[in-house]
């Protein structure tokens, strides 16, 4: 099952160090792409036709003791159009750009691992991904709509720590605990192992490196919503 590109979208979830070691011989990365994408754009396209997206611009203006003037409404359709643009483009991005990166940070650690099988190993590594929107698809599909709280998490499952936050819990508070989530924690393990037999470094230079990125990424994303709340925006 390992061997095939088709295989190893499931064995990497139930056998990784086997799967991990038949990509470092033999690199595939092109169907976990169209997967992750295809599944991505599908639960993308759920998640904005349950979204009232005026209703939670609203709500995020309300919370910061604001109304939304009566001219924003006209825009409203452009600015749906611009999140689904962002929402649709950003994995693109996401999914070429983080194997870079790792590929960079292993190489300058002395790794032996070429782009083709950065990119292999981190999109099998994210198939746990895939998994959580397997899952929202019915989910989605069996809710009239998306509220404010859990657009603000990210997923419909609950799956992270921002489905347990209080009321009135900050946007801050809300990146950080939307960051610990079990799919993306689950991401960090594979990771971790993948590029240990990839580039064959150590499990600590591996661990420090996986981690200290995923770290640099909330940080990322909990700067952002400081600067949301501080701007004042919607």
């Amino acid at each position: 099952m390992h061997e095939s590109a088709f295989g190893r979208l499931m064995s990497v979830l139930i056998a990784p160090g086997k799967t991990f070691r038949s990509i470092a011989e033999r690199p595939t990365w092109g169907v976990a792409l169209i997967v992750l994408l295809v599944l991505t754009a599908g639960t993308t396209m759920l998640f904005f036709q349950k979204l009232d997206f005026e209703e939670m611009v609203r709500q995020q203006m309300a919370e910061q003791g604001r109304e939304l003037p009566p001219e924003a409404a006209g825009s409203m359709g452009m600015m749906r159009g611009c999140a689904m643009a962002a929402a649709f483009g950003f994995p693109v991005l996401f999914y070429f750009g983080v194997p870079l990166l790792f590929w960079g940070a292993f190489t300058l650690l002395g790794g032996t691992i070429n782009y083709k099988t950065s990119l292999a190993v981190a999109l099998h590594a994210m198939m746990p991904a895939a998994v959580g929107a397997l899952l929202s698809i019915p989910v989605l599909l069996g809710r009239a709509e998306i509220g404010l709280e859990e657009a603000q998490a990210g997923s419909v499952l609950a799956s992270n720590l921002a489905h347990f936050a209080p009321d009135g819990a900050s946007p801050v508070l809300i990146a950080l605990l939307s960051s610990l989530d079990v799919f993306t924690i689950w991401i960090v393990v594979l990771l971790i192992l993948g590029y240990h037999l990839a580039a064959k470094v150590s499990k600590a230079k591996a661990a420090a490196t996986v981690l200290g990125l995923w770290l640099v990424a909330i940080l990322f994303k909990v700067g952002m919503a400081a600067l949301q709340g501080a701007g004042g925006g919607a």
